[in-house]
């Protein structure tokens, strides 16, 4: 319990790990002594344990007696190494969920500003590719038609990936995808890339939210969904008005390019973070 509460989590896991090896130790000694066997000798008042020596009648009860204690206090050992290694277990995991909580968070918040950028900087859009709002406001419609089309599909067609190479290579493609949309020359050039790029949008929510509900215990399952879908939240509240102040001051090819950038950091949190080998099960 003391461990758990220690303020710097990567120390109580070194001082688990390093009682842990004493313990083992002191049980493989124990155990040792008592598959040997020994003779206990009467010896100037005092008891010399001899390896292989013939026992007198009257030692084998002391011998006895001996080999019990020492026995019991094996047990002992071994039920600490077994409580030490299941904290040290428990810890680690903590750890690990943490991690990997903040990192989808990250992408979610990358996926957010990414859905929002065409309305934050939509007055420079329109007037540097020379459409009408109306028309530019398809762009919307379009990345909303791909993600609602496309996470079912995506889910079934991706359904028994390893999700830490999943999310990190929907973070990649919505990187790319926004970059590539920053260098197009016209609006039709940009709607089908437009399309295509929100794709990983529709990968990654759905499956960050089933690889969190996999890594975290029953009891914490609701609080760490909550905690990752804040960058939903974020988004929404920074990531808009931060779209509308780069359209008007850089343009709005800028403004995608930050959400490659965002995008493209948040896959590197998320292959450091997430654990290999996370599937929900089928």
């Amino acid at each position: 319990a003391l461990l758990a509460r220690s303020p710097d989590g990567l120390r109580a896991d070194e001082t688990a790990e390093a009682l842990g090896r004493s313990v083992s130790t002191a049980y493989s000694l124990l155990d040792s002594l008592c598959q040997e066997g020994f003779a206990v000798h009467e010896q100037r008042g005092s008891y010399r344990l001899a390896p292989g020596s013939v026992l007198a009648p009257q030692d084998a009860s002391i011998t006895s007696a001996s080999t019990a204690t020492i026995r019991g206090a094996a047990a002992t050992v071994a039920g600490l190494t077994a409580v030490l290694d299941t904290l040290y277990t428990r810890t680690n995991k903590r750890a690990y969920l943490a991690a990997a909580s903040r990192a989808l968070l990250a992408g979610n918040f990358a996926i957010g500003c990414g859905v929002m950028v065409v309305a934050g900087s939509l007055n420079d859009l329109v007037a540097s590719l020379q459409v009408s709002v109306a028309l530019g406001g398809q762009l919307i419609t379009v990345a909303a038609v791909a993600m609602a089309l496309g996470a079912p599909l995506m889910a079934v067609w991706w359904g028994n990936a390893d999700r830490r190479l999943l999310l990190t290579l929907a973070l990649l493609w919505y990187a790319v995808g926004h970059l590539v949309s920053a260098c197009m020359p016209n609006y039709a050039a940009l709607l089908p890339v437009r399309a295509l790029s929100v794709l990983g949008a529709a990968v990654f929510t759905p499956q960050a939210a089933a690889a969190i509900n996999v890594m975290a215990p029953a009891a914490d399952r609701a609080r760490a969904m909550t905690f990752i879908f804040l960058g939903w939240a974020s988004s929404s509240v920074i990531g808009m008005p931060l779209h509308a102040w780069i359209g008007e001051s850089f343009g709005w090819r800028w403004a995608f390019g930050l959400v490659a950038l965002l995008s493209a950091g948040a896959a590197v949190a998320v292959w450091r973070a997430v654990p290999s080998g996370v599937r929900p099960p089928p």
